[in-house]
């Protein structure tokens, strides 16, 4: 979403309980469309709910992040992912209230791994 000639843009997925049986072609189809949009865009935004942690997962592993730099950046391990995700977890100040829960809202930009 987003002006078509805007450089930053929102992105949000909706998958279906049996679309979820197929993570590898769900994680290649997003890069793919990730790689198409970025194609015009410096930056996209997203926010995940409290709560949905396949959501978080799945950002995570595509590259979303809060920070460029510390416990808040972009993971490209395994380990690094794990951190990222506690981060989100525990850090009061990333949570945007919505109703009687809360979002955070995550960057992606195409970096270098």
């Amino acid at each position: 979403m987003g002006a078509p000639l805007a450089s930053s843009g929102f992105v949000w997925l909706a998958l279906s309980e049996q679309a979820r049986r197929y993570p590898i072609a769900i994680v290649k189809e997003a890069r793919r469309q990730l790689d198409a949009v970025m194609v015009v865009k410096r930056e996209l935004a997203t926010t995940v709910l409290n709560g949905d942690e396949a959501a978080k997962r799945l950002a995570i592993f595509l590259g979303f992040h809060v920070s460029h730099d510390g416990p808040g950046q972009q993971a490209f391990s395994r380990f690094g992912r794990r951190s990222l995700a506690r981060h989100l977890d525990n850090d009061p100040d990333l949570r945007i209230p919505i109703g009687e829960g809360f979002a955070v809202a995550l960057g992606y930009h195409h970096e270098a791994a």
